[in-house]
């Protein structure tokens, strides 16, 4: 199994019923909410430590929930440049923050656009669809 895989297993009795677990290997990201001083993991092991650091200094030690997610704000005032690591066991997830532009809204036309500076991303806010184009 590699990450984003999802196993299902199954068992059947004489007419056919069922009993399904299931179980996902997950592929954690994170999302780290600059003004806010938040911190959101996604799809680490389920009810597993997981640590908090900014530029190699652990800020916070918590539990992930039932499903492998994670959600704390934390000590902290991020800046751009500041390096952003959550991690699980073997699971991992970086970011580096880095400042976003807003260059376009056009109300008329429900449209919102900006980027950032490589590595970063484009983003674009389209009838309230966000769509994001990574640089590397």
């Amino acid at each position: 199994m590699y990450p984003g895989t999802l196993a299902l297993l199954q068992q059947f009795d004489q007419n056919g019923h069922s009993v399904t677990s299931d179980y996902l290997l997950g592929d954690p990201y994170m999302n780290v909410f600059q003004g806010i001083n938040s911190v959101e993991g996604f799809f680490f092991p389920a009810f597993t430590s997981i640590t908090v650091e900014v530029n190699g200094q652990v800020l916070d030690i918590g539990m992930t929930d039932e499903m492998g997610n994670y959600f704390h704000t934390v000590n902290h005032n991020f800046v751009i440049g500041d390096v952003v690591r959550l991690s699980a066991g073997a699971y991992s997830a970086d970011q580096t923050i880095t400042l976003l532009s807003v260059d376009t809204i056009d109300v008329a036309n429900n449209f919102v656009a900006g980027k950032a500076l490589p590595p970063g991303i484009c983003m674009y806010l389209i009838d309230r669809i966000f769509v994001a184009l990574v640089l590397k």
